[in-house]
């Protein structure tokens, strides 16, 4: 969250290419309410072509060279 925060500068700049109104709707358009526990849910649309088992080899992938690179670092610091 906190990362999304630090662009607010610039978008609030217009260095972002769209004024903060148009942000604000189409950030909008992707909040949901939790059915459950009427929560705010945030909700992005994806293209056909990312499938929930496509999504989860590349996740898997990224955790692992993630973990790779923490026990490569370990070891340097020893």
């Amino acid at each position: 969250m906190k990362l999304i925060e630090s662009f607010e500068g610039n978008a609030t700049n217009g260095k972002a290419g769209t004024s903060p109104n148009q942000l604000d709707q189409a950030l909008s358009a992707l909040f949901t309410q939790d059915a459950r526990t009427h929560r705010p849910s945030l909700t992005i649309p994806l293209p056909e072509s990312v499938t929930q088992e496509r999504l989860a080899g590349a996740m898997s992938a990224l955790l692992t060279a993630f973990g790779q690179r923490g026990t490569a670092a370990g070891r340097e610091s020893e």
